[in-house]
């Protein structure tokens, strides 16, 4: 059983290898609890790419953080066709954790760029959870014109590429 399981959604296309092996670091010294004795964390890098010709490659270059592994931190890693972001690595992840029979108390999924910037944060996470909330996260404020922050929600101003339609609202945490 893992104490917490970290999920890195990461495209290849941006070249932020670099911003792995942080993150694998900064977990290994990192307490996820006030009180904690023997943590495990699972670290599952989806890589995620766009050219199946590159993959032996890629797979070549990224095998390399498995030897990041210690007695704290357990590497796992995925590859997968582009074919969606952060939300397709939620699935992706989740299939492969429940194929695998893998057991943990938190799972956590960001992108290879942002982290959580403060020790404990399970703890904060616990709180929430007993007060039954079942998913604990946040959106982050992107400072763009055609976004609205109102009540709660984000709100869009524009139909982007993406086909997201105008005036979506999603949901805003502020704290």
């Amino acid at each position: 059983m893992f104490s917490y399981t970290h999920v890195i959604s990461y495209y290849y296309g941006n070249n932020r290898i670099n911003n792995l092996s942080t993150t694998i670091n900064y977990l290994n010294n990192y307490k996820l609890h006030n009180n904690s004795i023997n943590e495990t964390i699972l670290v599952i890098i989806c890589t995620i790419y766009d050219n199946e010709s590159e993959l032996p490659k890629i797979k070549n270059e990224i095998n390399e953080l498995l030897k990041l592994k210690t007695e704290k931190i357990t590497i796992d890693i995925i590859y997968r066709w582009n074919t969606g972001g952060t939300i397709k690595t939620m699935d992706t992840a989740y299939q492969y954790i429940m194929k695998n029979n893998i057991h943990t108390e938190y799972i956590g999924v960001f992108e290879d760029d942002s982290l959580f910037k403060k020790e404990f944060i399970l703890d904060e996470v616990k709180n929430h959870i007993d007060n039954d909330n079942i998913i604990v996260g946040c959106l982050v404020y992107e400072g763009r014109e055609d976004i609205n922050y109102d009540n709660n929600t984000k709100q869009f101003n524009l139909e982007y590429h993406n086909r997201r339609s105008k005036n979506q609202l999603c949901p805003w945490i502020r704290n």
